[in-house]
């Protein structure tokens, strides 16, 4: 299966064993679901997704973009006063780069003011 999916035999085994459903009231629907699979992997990126999480805390992040921090300097001022909620600089990036990013128009107030990071 890895083969054909071109994929290596650990990435396989990992989707499985992280996705695997088990209902102790039917046990045959047991096993991997691909929409059970799905809705797991929304809830985490949901759930890890910081900026989409807090609103406070990304209205604060983008009006600092807009007066012209770079991403470095907004996390080093947040840790430097001890806010109860800090991020990286990274969080930043991929926040600036992502849909909701991209809709409000953030890439242009970045030093370089590039659509897309380069590699």
């Amino acid at each position: 299966m890895a083969r054909r999916l071109g994929r290596h035999r650990s990435t396989i085994l990992r989707e499985l064993k992280c996705n695997h459903f088990h209902d102790s009231e039917s046990p045959k629907l047991s096993g991997y679901w691909c929409i059970v699979a799905q809705s797991r992997c929304d809830a985490r990126r949901t759930r890890r997704r910081k900026l989409v999480r807090d609103p406070g805390l990304r209205d604060q992040i983008e009006r600092c973009l807009r007066a012209g921090w770079t991403p470095e300097q907004i996390a080093g001022r947040m840790r430097y006063e001890r806010a109860p909620a800090s991020v990286c600089h990274e969080t930043i990036y991929r926040h600036v780069y992502s849909e909701e990013g991209r809709r409000a128009q953030l890439w242009p107030h970045l030093p370089s003011g590039r659509r897309r990071r380069r590699g």
